[in-house]
């Protein structure tokens, strides 16, 4: 089981000195999948859009950006800058991890103490790229930037920058995570250590628990809280689809992506695609769509439906985030990967009306699913067909789709269907067993989440095979005839 140590705690202790009475100024590892949240700036300078600093998700959301777009690559300048701090009567530290790859200019560590917003040219940047250790080693090996001191930058508004260079004859593709701004007094280890905070500080009366730095690390990590996945609450090879971890207390959380209407339940997700989303029965708390929630709960199954309850350390960690509905047909619906998960079903027919549940059933001419009124009610018209969103619970052994509200169903109309098939979905179905159907003729290129191009056609025809490829997630970008990027879209192949 794939577990992921307290974010924080590891990379403070993976610097090779260690904070006494640390403050954090800003902490940024993208895992709320957005590169602007709590006050960051993402600003092109020059170049086409795509060398905008952009989420890519791996094991982990991390920042990448690249000026390379149609197999070639383009100039640019981009920058990701930080909010604003203020370092005045504090010793301040940062941090960060970085990789790359391909041939191209180095990235830059700039600090601005006059920088506002908008373009980061008009404001007065000094380079500091010599303070950090920048990953030196291609193929995205990822590099601890060490301990940079900021303590002579003890000023208002100070704005830390990370600035994006391509040619149109090379470019490296660059990452980032784990950024890390921290105030406080630098100890070096030299006498006794104490565990605190599930980081190691040294002694300041040398009367410390420990004697070395090596028996305190040892402790603290036996102590650090361990966070476990929804992929791995939900995931599981019983028959019965209940969870492996079935009567276990976990440390989870992710981003509310549905509310029950009594407000006692509702349900969570990291990331999209299949196991990814869980239902949450929950007396104390009523958070909000979108917000991003932490806390400790047991993992139950009632009636074969995975949950979480007795929900205690509640915490959330920020508002207004966005999530995105996993696309799925009737078929993979009726399947346990995608319990909990917030889901898409698009142009389906209904083809029975409210029964005596009020629950109605949708096809696609292969396979059917039911619609459940578990949070909103709604009455459909025999032989229309719509698009429907919301989580997938299960319960009297089948698998329903809940929409939250009228908004999340969708009459289709001739013009409608139109619209979706041009401008929205590329292809279908997705996930994928490896064979796909476009929509419209395009060009298009694959990734896979190094970023390595695994797949292009130019005159594609409309059936594409897949199969060569792994299972797992991938970036597809579409291409309109001028060679301009149309659209992107995930793809998972299983």
């Amino acid at each position: 089981m794939k577990k992921v140590s307290f974010l924080i705690a590891i990379f403070i202790m993976s610097l090779n000195q260690v904070k006494a009475q640390s403050d954090t100024l800003f902490y940024k590892d993208f895992n709320d999948e957005s590169i602007t949240s709590g006050g960051w700036v993402n600003e092109l300078v020059s170049g086409p859009e795509n060398c905008y600093w952009q989420i890519f998700s791996s094991d982990d959301q991390l920042a990448k950006v690249s000026n390379y777009l149609s197999g070639e690559n383009q100039a640019c300048e981009s920058w990701l800058i930080s909010p604003s701090v203020d370092l005045t009567n504090v010793d301040p530290s940062l941090g960060f991890r970085s990789s790359y790859n391909f041939n191209g200019d180095p990235l830059e560590l700039m600090i601005s103490t006059d920088y506002q917003s908008g373009n980061p040219s008009l404001a007065t940047w000094t380079d500091i790229s010599n303070l950090a250790i920048f990953a030196t080693t291609d193929g995205y090996q990822w590099q601890n930037s060490g301990t940079i001191d900021l303590s002579a930058y003890a000023v208002p508004n100070v704005r830390i920058g990370f600035k994006y260079t391509g040619s149109n004859n090379d470019g490296s593709t660059w990452n980032l995570d784990d950024i890390i701004l921290l105030s406080g007094e630098i100890i070096e280890p030299t006498e006794s250590w104490n565990c605190e905070a599930f980081s190691c500080v040294e002694s300041t009366d040398g009367n410390g628990e420990f004697n070395t730095l090596e028996d305190c690390l040892a402790t603290c990590q036996d102590s650090q809280i361990v966070v476990t996945s929804i992929y791995d609450i939900q995931y599981t090879e019983n028959q019965n689809g209940n969870s492996q971890l079935e009567g276990q207390i976990v440390s989870t959380g992710g981003i509310v992506t549905a509310i029950v209407n009594d407000t006692s339940a509702y349900f969570i997700q990291n990331g999209s695609g299949p196991w990814s989303g869980i239902y949450v029965y929950d007396l104390d708390n009523s958070p909000e769509l979108g917000d991003s929630v932490t806390f400790d709960a047991e993992v139950y199954e009632f009636y074969n439906l995975t949950e979480l309850k007795n929900i205690t350390n509640y915490n959330k960690v920020s508002s207004n985030n966005i999530f995105t509905a996993t696309e799925v047909s009737p078929e993979m619906a009726n399947n346990e990967a995608y319990e909990g998960v917030f889901v898409k079903l698009t142009n389906i027919e209904c083809i029975e009306t409210l029964d005596q549940y009020d629950e109605w059933t949708v096809s696609d001419g292969s396979f059917s699913v039911k619609i459940s009124d578990f949070i909103y009610s709604y009455t459909p018209v025999l032989n229309q067909s719509y698009d429907i969103v919301g989580p997938l619970t299960y319960s009297f052994e089948e698998f329903k789709v809940c929409p939250r509200s009228i908004s999340d169903i969708t009459v289709i109309t001739t013009s409608n269907l139109e619209d979706n098939l041009s401008t929205k979905m590329q292809f279908y179905p997705n996930p994928s067993n490896g064979i796909i159907q476009l929509i419209n003729d395009a060009a298009f290129e694959i990734f896979n989440l190094s970023g390595q191009l695994v797949y292009q056609a130019n005159l594609p025809s409309k059936k594409v095979n897949l199969k060569s490829l792994k299972p797992g997630t991938y970036i597809c970008k579409f291409y309109n005839n001028s060679g301009e990027l149309n659209a992107t879209n995930k793809l998972i192949l299983f």
